[in-house]
């Protein structure tokens, strides 16, 4: 370390320089284990949409552009229900209602309107509710699988059906989550539109 001390110095991240003083050797903000250790849901920081995706157990994000969403206790929902509402529309149309926008459409999904996100639990020994919440799980499921064809598809045709396949799967989960939320025909309007 000693022999590259000048260049450590020199080291900065977005706001300032971070290797100085006595302790010009140290990591960059080296975070808690609380954070890495558990599973955690993960918002995309900047985007038209909100973007979540599922980090499993010991791993690591940017927490500064990507937000990270802890569940504090198991609630006895399926990962994919939760993937569904978070990714649907009706939760982009309200994050986009209380985020700071950015310019083109862009909305930056800071962590303190990611955490006031208002998931709708359900009653798992209801039948109806559960049959609603496997409907989602299942679906969840099928866009992760499509998603890794679409990685790994060859030609413009199969990506093209396979994007296809994802916007049908995407659309069906939709249109279980505006059930789960109660929402009118109406109301519905005024979520497409404003995620269109």
């Amino acid at each position: 370390l000693s022999a590259s001390k000048e260049k450590l110095r020199k080291r900065m991240d977005s706001r300032r320089l971070y290797a100085s003083g006595s302790e010009w050797y140290r990591h960059l903000r080296p975070g808690t284990f609380a954070y890495i250790r558990p599973e955690k849901f993960i918002i995309k920081g900047i985007d038209r949409r909100a973007v979540v995706g599922l980090l499993t157990n010991e791993t690591a994000f940017n927490g500064a552009n990507c937000p990270a969403i802890l569940l504090e206790h198991n609630t006895g929902h399926h990962n994919n229900y939760l993937l569904g509402i978070l990714n649907s529309r009706i939760i982009t149309s309200f994050l986009r209602g209380v985020c700071p926008p950015k310019l083109n459409g862009y909305t930056r999904f800071n962590a303190t309107n990611v955490n006031a996100i208002p998931i709708r639990s359900i009653d798992l020994k209801n039948q109806s509710d559960k049959k609603r919440h496997d409907r989602i799980v299942l679906l969840v499921g099928q866009i992760m699988s499509l998603q890794e064809k679409l990685s790994s598809a060859k030609t413009d045709l199969a990506k093209a059906s396979l994007e296809r396949q994802i916007t049908a799967t995407d659309r069906q989960i939709d249109e279980l989550v505006y059930e789960l939320y109660e929402l009118t025909p109406e109301e519905i309007k005024i979520v497409e539109e404003a995620t269109a």
